[in-house]
């Protein structure tokens, strides 16, 4: 945060809706997000894929958006990833599919985060 100008950078921190799932940790995410919802120190947010936004209803939206794809990321990965998986990257591949995103999307990355929603939030 840049305190002087009242602008936060939160990078990659808010995730764009339907786009690449890519993140180590999910509970870690949601805190992030939480966090940054309820900082009100800041009149400009800067992120990595969006212009600048210095609308307070602009910046709601997209955390909401963000928050909003994860938690169906997180209910699609918890419905899918359950017992044995019968060849490696099964479960990411039906949960790419399930969610409508294209296939080159599943990799070793992904499953990670995939992954990382089994963690439980605390």
């Amino acid at each position: 945060m840049f305190k002087e100008d009242r602008i936060l950078f939160t990078a990659d921190s808010i995730p764009l809706k339907n786009d690449i799932p890519n993140y180590d940790n999910y509970p870690d995410l949601m805190k992030s997000l939480k966090a940054i919802k309820e900082n009100s120190h800041y009149r400009s947010l800067i992120t990595l894929w969006t212009p600048p936004l210095t609308y307070l209803s602009e910046i709601k939206k997209l955390i909401s958006n963000g928050e909003e794809y994860m938690i169906k990321i997180d209910q699609t990965v918890k419905e899918i990833y359950t017992g044995n998986e019968p060849e490696p990257f099964i479960f990411c591949k039906k949960t790419i599919e399930k969610l409508g995103l294209p296939p080159f999307l599943v990799t070793p990355v992904v499953d990670q985060a995939f992954r990382g929603h089994l963690k439980s939030l605390s």
